[in-house]
């Protein structure tokens, strides 16, 4: 996978922001910064976008801070990469395919527009 140097610089350019959404009833919190590229993050890129209740609790995250456990059956693989996401009410934790840093940015826009209800 190659990465556009102009996605990556507008994904860490994003690095810290919070912005509020629906007046106040969530928020969007984005990090990100470069890494050493590893097994778990073979994309050298470490970020954690995550949607918020106006409580602070989390609702919604894409992030890659752990790989996560995936049970199939009896068995649980533990994928090497850690990107994965949360979604929802006691929020599930799905592995995600991390595909760049844009399409990162349209997916978890997507999956705030679909938690929210936002229309575009």
């Amino acid at each position: 996978m190659k990465t556009s140097p102009h996605e990556l610089q507008a994904l860490l350019d994003l690095d810290g922001t919070e912005i509020e959404l629906m007046d106040g009833q969530y928020f969007a919190k984005l990090e990100a910064h470069t890494v050493e590229p590893s097994p778990e993050v073979p994309h050298g890129i470490k970020y954690s976008l995550t949607l918020h209740d106006k409580t602070g609790q989390r609702v919604l995250g894409f992030d890659n801070a752990h790989p996560i456990k995936i049970k199939k059956g009896r068995f649980v693989e533990r994928p090497t990469e850690a990107d994965h996401w949360h979604y929802g009410p006691g929020e599930a934790v799905k592995k995600y395919r991390f595909q760049g840093p844009g399409k990162l940015l349209v997916d978890f826009w997507a999956a705030v527009e679909k938690f929210t209800g936002i229309e575009e």
